[in-house]
């Protein structure tokens, strides 16, 4: 992964709405629109976004109408964080 499709991944975690479908997505499990929309408990509009984000950027899997976390992906992006690159100056 390069910092620049790291930024873009980040950028669609960047809001609260997005951050809490994620974390109830990765907590328990594929989960259906309606009940997924339950447990975010988000305004209509913002979840909307967040989850049109989240799918669009490829870190929320949609298949037959259940949504799940891409946990490969998101594992990628917290290793790209994690791990030293060489590449800072001090």
């Amino acid at each position: 992964m390069h910092k620049q499709e790291a930024s873009i991944l980040f950028k669609a975690l960047g809001n609260e709405t997005a951050v809490k479908t994620m974390k109830m997505l990765y907590n328990r499990g594929k989960m259906n629109f309606d009940t997924l929309a339950k447990v975010v408990d988000a305004n209509k509009e913002e979840f909307n976004l967040a989850l049109h984000n989240l799918t669009n950027n490829s870190l929320v899997i949609i298949n037959d109408g259940i949504f799940e976390v891409n946990k490969a992906l998101l594992d990628e992006l917290l290793s790209f964080i994690v791990t030293p690159c060489g590449c800072t100056h001090k």
